[in-house]
């Protein structure tokens, strides 16, 4: 155990800030904020909900929200102390609530572990006000770790977690389908359902590996390579803000304008480099 903390340590040293400060982990919660701050955002659905909101509990008060959780766990559900209401079912199947109700739905690492995405989505849109917004961040269905995730044996898998990642096993051990997580899926199955694209953020880089820091190096500048030549599908992670077509009071977001990768992005990736 020593062997992979001294790893972890030494491997978290040699990450460059900008890496970490421009993750989707890093990404999520700031742009999620934005989204609070709207006038018009008063009903909030966070979609697998757990046993804890990822924001201040303060932020319900600050910006006037009422925090909806829906999740097919209600025991979870029932630890949460943020949620104003607690709705249990599989949100494949219905959100249940009544559409057009809600202003905001969130979903931070939830959507690799629905396994009909396609349903989700349009069960999002239905649930959504005209001009609401959807945001979540997830892995990518070609990330290194979901390959790896979809080949081994789950009993394997979670005496490998308690073995490498003892800190995470609690929050990364649930099961995982990525149905159609990479870009160019979940676009399409997006506008399938009604939304327009209003951002996408992408996420090159994990920290899995870190236990063993060659290994962890060689995923590093298998990010940056990815990075640099655009590689949309086989981004490590996908951070998306969809609107449900509508009156937008205020135009939140500029349309993939960096994250996009409608511009060369060898730069950006060099700019990610230790100096």
């Amino acid at each position: 155990m020593s062997f992979v903390r001294a790893n972890q340590k030494f491997s978290r040293a040699l990450t460059a800030r900008a890496i970490s400060a421009t993750s989707v982990f890093d990404m999520f919660p700031k742009l999620a904020t934005m989204l609070f701050a709207l006038p018009s955002t008063r009903r909030v659905l966070d979609a697998g909900a757990g046993a804890a909101w990822c924001f201040p509990i303060e932020y319900k008060s600050y910006f006037g929200l009422t925090l909806i959780g829906n999740d097919i766990d209600a025991d979870e559900m029932a630890l949460n102390p943020a949620l104003d209401e607690r709705v249990v079912g599989d949100v494949c199947k219905s959100l249940n609530v009544g559409n057009g109700t809600v202003d905001l739905i969130t979903s931070y690492s939830g959507v690799e572990h629905f396994p009909d995405n396609a349903a989700f989505l349009r069960n999002c849109h239905s649930a959504l006000r005209p001009g609401g917004r959807w945001i979540g961040q997830f892995p990518s269905r070609y990330a290194s770790f979901a390959i790896l995730n979809r080949l081994v044996s789950e009993d394997l898998k979670q005496r490998l977690l308690k073995t490498l990642r003892p800190d995470a096993v609690d929050h990364i051990g649930f099961k995982a389908h990525y149905d159609r997580t990479q870009y160019s899926a979940f676009r399409k199955l997006a506008e399938e359902a009604g939304f327009v694209v209003e951002h996408w953020h992408p996420g090159y880089f994990h920290f899995y590996f870190g236990f063993f820091t060659p290994l962890y190096l060689l995923s590093l500048v298998s990010g940056l390579l990815r990075m640099a030549f655009g590689m949309r599908d086989f981004a490590t992670y996908n951070l998306f803000v969809l609107r449900k077509c509508g009156p937008a009071e205020i135009v939140v977001f500029n349309r993939e304008r960096h994250g996009g990768m409608e511009r060369p992005t060898v730069a950006a990736a060099a700019a990610l480099l230790p100096a």
